[in-house]
């Protein structure tokens, strides 16, 4: 933010006779606004999981204690080691919404999941938004791979978790 513009706005109304918010106000809260979308706070480090071999049941992302608010799981999935007949892999993200358990799985919302997990070039990308209101609840996530044969397609999985704010 412009140090300039902001001592500026020390003497300035932020409701003009008008009744109306000032022009530079505006701009500050424009700007501002902006700022925080372009820079979403990241509450951990990525979660980067390789060679991964079987579903993973519900495991909380490794982030402690979060505040109530709004955040964003991004989810990236690629197929490493293709089976040799048909397989599939799904993701699943979990939170507390006023007390309600929540989930949501990447097949939910979007038809490009379950990815398939016969070539290595197949991967997913998905981003959910979840309502955390019930503070130091976890989120969560899970995998679902189903191969056939058993034991063949491995896949990397890489998330992301933002704070997006709010309460």
């Amino acid at each position: 933010m412009d140090s300039q513009l902001t001592s500026q706005l020390l003497n300035e109304p932020v409701v003009g006779p008008n009744r109306i918010l000032s022009p530079r106000w505006y701009i500050y809260f424009r700007d501002n606004q902006d700022q925080v979308n372009a820079n979403p706070t990241q509450v951990i480090p990525p979660v980067v999981l390789e060679a991964q071999d079987t579903s993973i049941g519900t495991t909380a992302f490794p982030a402690g204690s979060l505040n109530a608010g709004l955040y964003r799981i991004t989810v990236y999935a690629r197929i490493t080691t293709a089976a040799g007949a048909s397989s599939d892999l799904d993701v699943t993200i979990g939170w507390t919404d006023g007390g309600v358990s929540c989930s949501k799985s990447a097949s939910d919302v979007s038809p490009d999941w379950p990815i398939n997990g016969n070539t290595t070039a197949t991967t997913g990308s998905q981003t959910f938004m979840v309502n955390l209101s019930d503070g130091a609840t976890p989120i969560t996530y899970s995998t679902t791979r189903n191969s056939n044969p058993g034991g063949e397609m491995e896949y990397l999985l890489k998330m992301t978790l933002e704070s997006l704010g709010g309460a």
